[in-house]
C-alpha cells in the first residue's frame, strides 16, 4: 500500500503490517455490514436464536 494510506487513521486499519492481514478476505467471510445483514445478524431477541453462531451451524434454519 501507499505510505499515505498506511498512515491514514481511517484507511490504514486495513493495511497494518503488524496485524498479519487480519482484514484480508472480510467480504468473503461475511464480516462486512452487508454480509452480516444478509446472514440476519442484525436481528436480536425472539426469532434470532438460529442465527448465531452461523446459519450453517443451525442447518440453515435461520432467517
Amino acid at each position: 500500500h501507499h505510505p499515505a494510506i498506511i498512515k491514514d487513521k481511517q484507511l490504514g486499519v486495513f493495511s497494518r503490517a503488524n496485524d498479519k492481514n487480519a482484514h484480508r478476505g472480510r467480504a468473503y467471510r461475511g464480516k462486512t455490514s452487508a454480509g452480516k445483514r444478509g446472514r440476519g445478524l442484525h436481528k436480536k431477541g425472539k426469532g434470532a436464536e438460529k442465527l448465531r453462531p452461523s446459519l450453517r451451524a443451525n442447518l440453515n434454519r435461520g432467517k
